[in-house]
């Protein structure tokens, strides 16, 4: 009975890799170091941190705006074939009472891949918190077979930042 299951069941070799570009310029570091527990703890999905030494986070892929919260400069984006991502920016950001965020987009928005998302003032950010780290969380990173990810220094979307497969 098990090897007409098998027979039956194809093969999943047809895996595809699919890109996915940093959103913001900075230097890639595995999540757990990010001083948020719920980012350290992967609470909300796996991804990495970004050391940011940019200015403006840009959209990833094309996709929709799902979520937009200015106080505490998180935005989350869905793409054509699903996939959900959380770009966090900084660590108690809503402290700052959005100054030094200035966003481009609103709810709903049909970005573009490479469309800013928002800007941010890297003086007033680091003047202002303990720390200036963002995360890049894959919400439902649990429906993908792998997420690679691509550490260390990144240019907003010039380099890839995770290749997924799925």
């Amino acid at each position: 009975m098990n090897q007409i299951k098998q027979l039956a069941t194809p093969p999943k070799t047809n895996l595809r890799n699919v890109p996915i570009m940093s959103p913001i310029s900075g230097r890639a570091i595995a999540l757990d170091q990010h001083p948020s527990l719920i980012h350290k703890h992967q609470l909300l999905g796996d991804g990495v941190a970004i050391l940011p030494s940019g200015y403006k986070c840009v959209a990833p892929f094309k996709s929709r705006v799902e979520e937009r919260d200015p106080l505490s400069a998180s935005i989350v984006l869905r793409s054509k074939i699903g996939l959900k991502v959380r770009i966090d920016m900084g660590v108690q950001i809503e402290t700052l009472n959005r100054r030094g965020i200035r966003f481009n987009v609103n709810d709903s928005d049909i970005v573009s891949a490479g469309d800013t998302l928002f800007e941010f003032d890297m003086p007033v950010l680091k003047s202002e918190l303990n720390q200036c780290i963002a995360a890049i969380t894959i919400l439902n990173g649990h429906k993908l077979s792998d997420i690679e990810k691509h550490l260390g220094y990144t240019r907003a979307y010039e380099d890839t930042l995770f290749t997924i497969k799925f």
